[in-house]
Formats: structure tokens, sequence, C-alpha cells
């Protein structure tokens, strides 16, 4: 038989041509198979990486990366310190007993500025990286006490944060200010009225905002660089005000004097937005602000002269939040 093969003594099988429809999926199997296979080889597109800078250091440019995208907080600036109050004292010449006045609270620290600028790159170099240290917090003021003549002490401002920035081979190629503390301190609370100065109980003007850093556009001269393709840059904000200290109350010999209340201290300024997720929380925050002293209070019942008591130091002002900066390719 022609059409009948014989394979090492087995069944014989027909060599008989297999059908169209056969085949056709024989084909469409064969199509398939080479499709899965195409797609189990095919190579995913790499994720983007980011790289975070918490403190300043340096940056390698890796193997096949022409350009990064550096995103730059400023650091915050420290709160102002609170004010000393005022002692009590008498009110010269009606001889009326005064409480001293409160001291102001100082102003809070302004908030780093934000920017993103996309550079080009060249694998290989190094890119010194910056990061904005935050504003330490100004001091509070001493309280009034017995010298002669008594005097109240203003708190001190709160320092400026750093600015951060990005280099290659010595040339500033990004940067952004950082938040200022400029004129937030406190300012003292008068006494309360002595036969050396004959005032009564003044109160303590309440420091003034720190101003914030600004994330200007990229522009040079205007408080941020950007020697590449900005975008999303923005301010810090100005922290808040502190308020006034309180006067303080007037009696006579056998009644109570109380001191004034001392002024809140202002909340730091929030850093400009968005934040990269990646930076710790506090990042580019302005300092608080210290609260002002309250006054002294003159009490018949504490024997002469300490039933003219002296006013109460002001707190100190927290520092600003360091600034962060990430680099993504």
């Amino acid at each position: 038989m022609t059409d009948i093969q014989r394979i090492s003594g087995g069944r014989p099988h027909s060599k008989a041509a297999r059908s169209p429809a056969a085949r056709a999926t024989v084909a469409m199997a064969g199509v398939v198979g080479s499709l899965a296979l195409t797609v189990g080889l095919a190579t995913p597109a790499s994720a983007a990486t980011t790289r975070t800078f918490t403190i300043s250091g340096t940056f390698t440019v890796p193997t096949g990366v022409t350009s990064v995208t550096a995103v730059l907080v400023g650091a915050g600036a420290g709160g102002g310190g609170g004010a000393g109050a005022g002692r009590a004292g008498i009110l010269f010449p009606t001889g009326t007993n005064q409480g001293g006045g409160g001291g102001g609270g100082g102003g809070g620290g302004g908030g780093g500025a934000r920017i993103s600028c996309t550079l080009p790159v060249t694998p290989g170099q190094t890119l010194t990286v910056t990061v904005g240290g935050g504003g330490a917090g100004g001091t509070g003021g001493a309280g009034a006490d017995t010298a002669t003549p008594p005097a109240p002490r203003n708190g001190t401002a709160g320092v400026a944060g750093g600015r951060s920035a990005l280099t290659v081979g010595g040339v500033n190629r990004a940067s952004v200010p950082g938040g200022d503390g400029f004129l937030t301190e406190g300012r003292g609370g008068g006494n309360g009225g002595n036969p050396f100065i004959g005032v009564g109980g003044e109160l303590g003007a309440g420091g003034f905002p720190g101003q914030s850093g600004t994330g200007g556009g990229g522009l040079l001269g205007l408080g941020s660089i950007c020697l590449g393709v900005p975008s999303g840059n923005s301010n810090g904000a100005n922290g808040d005000a502190g308020t006034a200290g309180t006067y303080g109350t007037g009696a006579a010999d056998s009644a109570l004097a109380t001191g004034g209340t001392g002024g809140a201290g202002g909340t730091g300024g929030t850093p400009g937005t968005p934040l990269p997720a990646t930076c710790p929380t506090g990042t580019g925050h302005g300092g608080d602000a210290g609260n002002g002293g309250d006054g002294g209070t003159y009490d018949p019942a504490i024997p002469m002269p300490n039933s003219y008591g002296p006013g109460s130091s002001g707190t100190a002002g927290t520092p600003g939040g360091n600034g962060c900066v990430t680099l993504t390719y």
C-alpha cells in the first residue's frame, strides 16, 4: 500500500493531507503562541527615581540620565521671642498702686519658598545639594525686677531660614530662599508706675510677623534661581503677628493690683506648596513665637518692699523647619 506508512512496527497511520479547517487551527495556534511569547518578553518602561535630601550632600548623575527635575524648599525662620513684663509700682503723684503691663507676644517666623526646576545634566556629573537650615528662635525678654528704674526687656527676633540650592561645578543652577524672621521680636510691657518714672501700666506691643521667603519665577536677583525650565514656584506664607499684652490694674493700698496678661505669640508661616511627599513633616515651616510675660502684681499681704512684684519673662520662639531638596530622573 503506497499511502500507508508503518513506523517501527506500530500502527499504520494515514499520510492523507489535513483538511483546510485543521490547517487554519494549527496556524492560528502558532500565531497566538508567537504573540504570547512576544508579550512575555516585552521590557516594561522604567519608573522615575526620586532622591530626597534632608541634609546637604552630593549626587552623581547615573548613566543614561540627561535631565533631572529638582524641587527645592527653603528653610523656615525662627519665631520671635516674647517680651518681658513690667513690675508693679506706685503711680505718682496719686499714690495709686498699679500692676505691671504684660509683655507683647513675638511674631511667627516666615515659611520657606518652593520651586521646581528641570535641568539638563550629563552622566557622571556631580551635583552639590545644599539644604537650608531652620532659623533659630528668638530669646524671651527678661521681666522687670527691682532695679532703679526697673526695665523690662524686649524679646529678640527669630533668625532667617537658610537657602536651599543646587550647584554644578561651582555654578548655582537652582536656588530658593528661606523664610525671614525680621522684626518678629515682642516689645516689653510697661512698668506699673513707680516714683522714679511715674508712668502707669503700659502694654507691650505685639511682635510683627516674620516675612516669608519668596519663590519668584526663576529670575536672577529676585530671590530664586532656575537655570533650566521652572514650574510650580510658590511663596512661603508670612508668620502671624503676636498680640499685645494688656494693662495692669490700679488699686488702693488695701487692695490687690493685678498685672496685665502677656500677649500670645504668633504661629509660624507655612512653606510654599506643594511639598514633595518624601520631605519630612515640618519642612520649611516657620517657627512659632514666644508668649509675653505677665505683669507684676501689687499684693498688700506681702511685706514691703516685696509687695510690688516683678514682671515675668517672655518665652523663647521655636526654631524654623529645615529645608528639603528632591531630585527626580
